[in-house]
């Protein structure tokens, strides 16, 4: 496959079958044979996975293309180093369920945040920060990114909708 080139949006989504075809593999392999797998919830048993692909990038008319570049190529510079690219896919399996809207409001949570101790110091040494909460409904947590004034992020924090 080395010097096959394929469509990086086709080479995504085979990717994402892969990896429901494992789920269902591994929901078989549940059934068939039960003991050990006692209490595995086999509907978001892969609940994520990544990738990281060496590979050299292409354009042409039909769109963007990779080439997947082998072990042995980089090794015996068979490439210029330069030319390498890398690719990293992250698949997050959600459950198939209803989105709850957040019980509590971004008001809230930004306030949560800014009485940290851990917050409050930072606060003293850069001075007044961003407090950027974002809700994740599937998961029902809020992500907050705690940015000092220039925009850097200081701390990513979960918390969960229900505190």
């Amino acid at each position: 496959m080395a010097n096959d080139k394929m469509r990086i949006d086709a080479f995504l989504s085979e990717f994402g079958k892969s990896m429901i075809q494992a789920q269902a593999q591994i929901n078989a392999e549940v059934l068939e044979h039960p003991v050990g797998f006692e209490g595995l919830q086999t509907g978001i048993a892969i609940s994520e996975t990544e990738i990281d692909l060496k590979m050299v990038f292409d354009e042409d008319s039909s769109g963007v293309n990779i080439r997947p570049v082998s072990a042995g190529e980089a090794r015996l510079a068979d490439l210029n180093p330069g030319v390498l690219s890398g690719l990293r896919a992250r698949l997050v399996a959600v459950p198939n369920e209803e989105i709850r809207p957040p019980v509590r409001k971004p008001s809230d949570i930004r306030e949560q945040v800014l009485s940290r101790p851990d917050i409050t110091r930072l606060q003293d040494v850069f001075g007044e920060l961003q407090v950027e909460p974002t809700y994740v409904g599937a998961a029902r947590r809020w992500i907050v990114d705690v940015k000092e004034p220039r925009g850097q992020t200081l701390r990513s924090i979960q918390i969960s909708d229900t505190e």
